[in-house]
Formats: C-alpha cells, sequence, structure tokens
C-alpha cells in the first residue's frame, strides 16, 4: 500500500510555523495573546469582527453563558471554543484570523 507523506497543494501552516515558546503555553493563554493582538477593546462584538459569519457567531451566541464580545472570550482555551454545539476547529480558526485581520486593520502587529 502507498502512503502520502505530503500534500504539495496544503495551505496549512506547518507547525513551526508557532515559536515553540508559544506552542507549550497553556491553551488559555494563547486565546488571551489571540485578542490582546488584536488590539481592540474587549467589549468588541464577535459578530462586529470582519470576516465572521452567522457559522461561527450563533453557535458562540447560543452558548452557556452566550459569548458575544470579546471579553466573553479572555480566558476560553481552544478545547472550550470548540467543545461549543455548533462550533469546532474551523470556528476557532476563523476566530484567529478575525483577531489577525483585526490587529492588521488597526496597527497592532509589527
Amino acid at each position: 500500500m502507498l502512503m502520502r507523506t505530503g500534500s504539495a497543494s496544503s495551505n496549512r501552516p506547518a507547525a513551526a510555523a508557532i515559536p515553540a515558546e508559544e506552542n507549550n503555553a497553556p491553551t488559555a493563554q494563547r486565546t488571551a495573546a489571540f485578542i490582546d493582538e488584536a488590539g481592540l477593546p474587549h467589549t468588541t462584538e464577535i459578530a462586529a469582527l470582519l470576516g465572521l459569519t452567522w457559522h461561527v457567531t450563533r453557535p458562540l451566541a447560543k452558548a452557556d453563558p452566550p459569548i458575544s464580545t470579546l471579553a466573553h472570550l479572555d480566558g476560553l482555551t481552544d478545547d472550550d471554543i470548540t467543545s461549543i454545539p455548533g462550533s469546532g476547529s474551523g470556528c476557532l480558526g476563523k476566530l484567529k484570523t478575525a483577531f489577525a485581520t483585526a490587529a492588521t486593520l488597526t496597527g497592532a502587529t509589527p
């Protein structure tokens, strides 16, 4: 049986793209870091972040308790976010992409 060792067309970042010290950080710290790097007030509504659709915001809004602002996300781990019914790793990835976009637009990144 032939096994594929990699895909030349993969758009996923390599694991080495995350610095070792960040990769070993507790998940809650990484999530908080993404929020802080966005350079937005914690009162910012998640639905206001560019690039997020109802596919991401609706499961968060239906969580118990509801998650509607960046302050509500602060302190949650990646596992907390992906365990919300209707969300998953795709939701988490889109949130982090939206944080990165906000950081770029606000000039919060070097």
